[in-house]
């Protein structure tokens, strides 16, 4: 789990993000802003990185998705790279 410790350390929050696609399994919509606040615990993330974010005064965990691109251009981690896909939030 290096890689998770890593991640952890790179991580620069809290940052908002906001949603960019609706996931079956989430109460988020397209559009809604989020705050990510830290990495999820070490046994959550044993196959894939989650990341706790804040949304409308709940803490939910998220998946992370390394795929997409920081809206605002800035510099991210290459291994972290900004959230965002699958119904994820999007760093904005």
């Amino acid at each position: 789990m290096a890689w998770y410790y890593y991640l952890e350390e790179q991580l620069t929050v809290p940052f908002e993000a906001e949603v960019r696609k609706r996931s079956p399994t989430s109460p988020l919509s397209p559009g809604d802003q989020v705050q990510v606040i830290a990495m999820a615990p070490e046994d959550v993330c044993e196959s894939e990185a989650f990341v706790w974010i804040r949304w409308n005064k709940r803490k939910l965990c998220w998946r992370r998705n390394r795929r997409r691109r920081p809206i605002d251009g800035t510099s991210v981690v290459g291994a972290l790279g900004p959230v965002g896909g699958g119904g994820e939030p999007q760093r904005g």
